[in-house]
């Protein structure tokens, strides 16, 4: 049986039996919002921009469930939170870095093609309007 290190961590409960560590799980929660994703974003954009590069968003939709090997789709595949078993091809990976081969797979078919993964949106202008548009 898998079990996690931050199992005991959660504000869970019911009326009869209260969450346990709820004071723990709200400085979490306080923390993470603290970190101003969209502001990390916004610089990442800027900088890239500064140097000549460029940021791809990426819908990280069904890449937990989906294997890196054989592209095989399976909710039943994510074992646990940090565990992929491939039930097409038997391949085992942590659950994140799977996610983050099929993640930087979708965004290499993005700068081939111009075209967004999975039928998703990226919601850009394609490769030739942008040309244009810089020259």
């Amino acid at each position: 049986m898998l079990t996690s290190r931050f199992q005991d961590v959660t504000a869970r409960g019911t009326v009869e039996q209260h969450g346990s560590n709820v004071r723990q799980k709200s400085g979490l929660n306080r923390s993470n919002l603290d970190q101003a994703w969209a502001e990390t974003r916004r610089q990442l954009e800027y900088k890239q921009l500064w140097i000549g590069g460029e940021v791809l968003a990426i819908n990280p939709a069904r890449t937990s469930r989906t294997c890196s090997c054989c592209d095989h789709v399976d909710p039943a595949s994510r074992i646990s939170q940090a565990l992929f078993h491939c039930t097409n091809c038997g391949n085992d990976l942590n659950a994140d870095v799977n996610a983050s081969i099929n993640i930087e797979a979708a965004g290499h078919v993005v700068l081939a093609c111009g075209q967004p993964p999975l039928g998703g949106s990226v919601k850009k202008e394609p490769l030739r309007n942008r040309e244009k548009v810089a020259a």
